[in-house]
């Protein structure tokens, strides 16, 4: 599964407020086979956004009055992968892990630290 977060900032007492999955399958080789079901969604968080934070993604906390996800959907999804790859996958980690403490066990790539990027 492939995993993406914004938050209200870098911090340990910031949140997530917006989170996207893609449930998809792959080859034994690393072929796209089939995107079986995606999830995105935005919650309220209980701290303000960081004028960084909200540079970068550009979330309005006016945006997120009411809103919070669907735990349960999140919770399936994630029990059904069998890995999960984010850019900067600890930051992903430690931002999700107060709110799915299951989390942490599952079997993260990071294409951030993991990934042959090229040489400037």
């Amino acid at each position: 599964m492939i995993i993406d977060t914004e938050t209200t900032g870098l911090s340990k007492h910031d949140e997530p407020i917006e989170i996207a999955l893609n449930l998809i399958k792959v080859s034994d080789e690393g072929v796209l086979l089939e995107e079986l079901q995606t999830y995105c969604g935005l919650r309220q968080p209980r701290v303000s956004i960081s004028p960084l934070s909200q540079k970068i993604h550009g979330i309005q906390i006016s945006e997120l009055d009411g809103m919070d996800w669907d735990h349960e959907m999140i919770r399936q999804l994630i029990d059904k992968a069998d890995i999960l790859i984010a850019h900067n996958a600890s930051f992903d980690v430690q931002m999700l892990s107060s709110i799915y403490p299951e989390i942490v066990e599952k079997n993260w790539r990071c294409t951030y630290q993991q990934w042959p990027w090229p040489k400037a």
